[in-house]
This record gives C-alpha cells, structure tokens and sequence, in this order.
C-alpha cells in the first residue's frame, strides 16, 4: 500500500501528532509512506498564517522538521513549491468569492474558510480583506496545481488529511475523491480531545455524512442502557459546568450561575435564541446555503416585524453566542440596533454574565442557528427551533420550519419538547465516536 499523509503544519495540535503517529504507524507495519508538507515562502497564505508572516512560516519548517525527525523508519519527504505564481482572480463581494471554482474545485469556499477562521469577518468589511483574500487565493491555486501534478505521478493508494475544510487542506481532498483514491479526513473531539474519528472521503461538516456517522456509532454500540445513559448525563452535564469537553474554550466560565436579566419575568412568555458564530458554516456551501433567512440578522429582523403586529405577548431574548466576545463588525451592532426599534426584543452581549443556562431553562422554547445549545435545550425538555440547515436536525429532536410562515407558526404555537432519542445519539457520539 501507498499511503499519503499530508501534514501541512505544526502549529495546530493535537492535529500534527496525530498525523504523525499514524504515520509512524503504517511505517512499522512496512507500507510505502509518503509525507508531503508544505514549505511556506513569500505570499504564501493559509488558516495557519492568513497574513502571510514569514516569521510564522519560520517556526512551522521548524517544528516540523523536529517532528518528522522522530519518525522511525523510512519515509519519503514531499515539499510544496516554494515560490508561487501569480494568478490574476477579481475579487468583487462575497457571493463572487463562495461561488467561485476551478475545475469543479470549491477554491473559493476553502478560502473564505480560512479567512473567517480568522476574522469572523463574513461580509468582508475589513480593509483588508480584499487583499488578504486574493493572495489566500492564489496560494489555493497554486497549491491545487501542485496537488494534481502529485496526484498524477503517483500512485497513492489512500491518503490521509486533517479537517480539510480550509484552504492548505480542501484542493488536496476534492483531487484525491475525484481520483478514486480513498481519503480519510481526520479530526479529534471527545473528552479532553482523546477521541480521533475519521471521515471517509468526506469532510467532517459533510451534512449528509455527519448525520450517517452518529447513526452508525449508535448502531454499532455494545454498552448496557446503564451506561449509555451515564455518558449521555455526563456530557451535558460537563458542559452546563463548563468543562473542556468538546472545545478548547469554556462559554460559560466567565458566566454567573443562575443569573437572569434584571427585568426578566418568569412570568411572560420567554422565547430566548441562542445565535451563532456565523462565520462556522458560511463557507461550506451547498445546502448550508438552502436557509429561510439571509442571514441571523435577517431571521430576527423578520421575526421582529411580525410580533410586532400581534397581540399576543412575547418576550424575545437573544444571546449573543460568548465566541464574538471581541468580534466588532457591524452585523453585531445591528442586533442592538434592533433592540432599539422594537421593546418586546432584549439583546444580552457576548460578554454578559448572564447565565445561558438560566436563560435556557427559564424560556418557554428556545431558537437557534445550529449552536449545540439546541441540542442542550431537547435535552433539558423544552421545545427547540432550528433555524439554520445542521446535521443534528437529521436526528428529529427539533422543530424544522422551512419558511417565514412556519417559523411564525411555531412561535405562535404551544409546542411539546421533542423526543431525545436524538440528542442521546449525538451526545453517545461525541464522548464515545472515533478511535
């Protein structure tokens, strides 16, 4: 067997120990092995080094080289060009750069990526980003045409990748599916970050694929109902308690427990939505595009509009999801800007420390963009909304509305909470998927 292992950089961990002791491994079971990784150089932009810093690039060669050296065994040491060339690409607003392709390749998804892993920066206000993007672009080019020629001299049997949603990584992967050559996307979650799950010529926010994964570790599962319900309770109650379990950061650390608004009445009827970095899945494409709304701003805007029209009493909270803590782009002032126009709307910043627990379980139902705090909210017995297109909502445990019409409707309605066979499926998944 001829087996692939791209590891681009050093600077993102646990990924490139991971690469490596896989690596390591087919090297001891004596298969072909080879490395390929890139060599940076001037202008060379990717979610590692979107600015371009060769000092940046410095210190990646560097740990990566002290990491290849602790291979045992023999390997073969492929680099990346190191001087690019220019590719001319005009770049005009958002849906140009989403929309863009090469080769049936989605070059200018895998950038946008990149850029708001970044930035958070999906409406391209920064000054900047014009630039920054047409030269995170030309690396995508430049690096495809690399990969093809790879591709074409070789005769790799199987390769292996990380996450392969940004822009140093999604090239390599549509070449290799397109070449019939099985690609394993890796990517690590679980408690502590211990649990490695690989994702079979897909990328991991695969709609489809996602979904088809939880079922089939639910499936395959040979543990008593005792302990599946203990995992289940111990991974929504790590998270309520803000542990590590699932991310790098807690949301809720700098929270106060128990802590509702000032003038938050348990005796209305309070319909609170949790947002979201929107930035997560703007750039996949696809049928996380197929939404009701524009945008998170454009689904309140038009909720808003309507409650304003009817008699019934209903008070709006919107937490402003603790990941845009520091994000000062305008769509963040523009939820405040509503509070203004409508009184029944309350906007809680990312960095209240108001309790989204409290919040969560003081509401009536709970709205959301695809947070995990839709899941959470299935869990915990209430009614849960989802607005935007997740793989979870494949699990039936929320209300999918497919319009404006239908969205009003459930608002409007008393709703039941949800089975949570669904959210058991996903938590069972997330402490106990992979390897």
């Amino acid at each position: 067997m001829n087996a692939l292992f791209y590891i681009p950089t050093s600077l993102n961990s646990p990924e490139f120990e991971i690469l490596l002791s896989k690596a390591q491994n087919f090297i001891n079971e004596r298969k072909r092995v080879t490395i390929l990784t890139c060599s940076g150089g001037k202008d060379y932009s990717c979610s590692i080094n979107i600015y371009s810093n060769p000092l940046i690039c410095s210190l990646c060669n560097k740990e990566k080289s002290k990491g290849f050296n602790k291979i045992k065994g023999k390997f073969k040491l492929i680099k990346t060009d190191r001087n690019l060339k220019q590719k001319k690409f005009n770049l005009k607003n958002v849906n140009q750069l989403k929309s863009f392709k090469f080769n049936g390749v989605d070059i200018g998804l895998s950038s946008y990526s990149s850029y708001l892993a970044n930035t958070k920066d999906h409406k391209l206000e920064g000054k900047i980003s014009t630039k920054v993007l047409l030269k995170n672009i030309n690396t995508t080019l430049n690096l495809y045409e690399f990969f093809s020629t790879l591709i074409e001299k070789e005769n790799f049997d199987i390769g292996y990748a990380f996450n392969g949603r940004q822009n140093q990584y999604r090239p390599l992967l549509r070449l290799l599916v397109k070449n019939k050559i099985k690609t394993i996307i890796l990517e690590y979650r679980g408690p502590e970050y211990t649990n490695v799950y690989e994702y079979i010529n897909h990328l991991p926010t695969d709609y489809h694929y996602q979904a088809y994964k939880i079922e089939q570790n639910f499936k395959k599962l040979k543990i008593k109902k005792s302990k599946m319900k203990y995992l289940v309770n111990y991974y929504f109650r790590s998270l309520k308690l803000g542990k590590k379990i699932q991310d790098k950061v807690s949301y809720v650390e700098k929270q106060k427990d128990n802590l509702l608004p000032e003038d938050f009445k348990k005796e209305d009827e309070n319909i609170v939505i949790f947002n979201s970095s929107e930035d997560e899945y703007a750039s996949l494409g696809e049928i996380y595009d197929n939404t009701i709304y524009k945008s998170q701003i454009d689904a309140l805007k038009n909720i808003c509009r309507d409650l304003k029209k009817t008699k019934k009493k209903i008070i709006i909270w919107l937490r402003i999801h603790p990941n845009l803590r520091n994000v000062k782009w305008s769509y963040i002032k523009e939820f405040f800007d509503l509070e203004s126009k409508y009184k029944f709307l309350h906007v809680i910043s990312a960095s209240s420390e108001v309790s989204s627990y409290a919040l969560l379980f003081n509401s009536s139902k709970v709205i959301t963009f695809g947070s995990n705090m839709g899941i959470e909210a299935v869990y915990n017995k209430k009614p849960a909304i989802l607005l935007n297109r997740i793989p979870y909502e494949k699990l039936k445990c929320q209300y999918v509305p497919r319009s404006h019409k239908e969205v009003m409707k459930l608002i409007y309605s008393d709703l039941k909470p949800m089975p949570t066979l669904g959210v058991e499926k996903y938590a069972l998944f997330k402490m106990i998927g992979g390897e």
